[in-house]
């Protein structure tokens, strides 16, 4: 969105609009899927942001009650980024991971 921002794609009047809507808070649906530590921007994202829905990848090897919580590390990220494979256990967050970041 903030390259449509800053592009010019959007008309200047609804550019203004929707950074005015996001910057209240109020968003129908928050997606945050970036592999590597979701929990840590879905916190972050949840101490200012009010989704009615939240749609966030989970790792199913560690069901409730287990909260596991893979932190962003830019090494890890840089070296994912070069085809390093991370074992599908390590990534992401359970579900009570997901649970705890947000404060449900």
């Amino acid at each position: 969105l903030e390259a449509q921002l800053c592009d010019g794609s959007l008309p200047g009047s609804q550019a203004v609009r929707v950074r005015e809507h996001l910057l209240s808070g109020r968003l129908d649906l928050l997606k945050v899927d970036i592999d590597l530590g979701d929990c840590d921007f879905l916190s972050v994202l949840a101490s200012w942001l009010t989704p009615k829905l939240i749609h966030a990848e989970m790792n199913p090897h560690y069901p409730p009650p287990f909260a596991h919580r893979q932190r962003f590390d830019p090494e890890l990220a840089a070296a994912v980024a070069k085809g390093q494979e991370l074992p599908q256990w390590v990534r992401g967050c359970s579900l009570s991971g997901i649970a705890q970041a947000i404060g449900a």
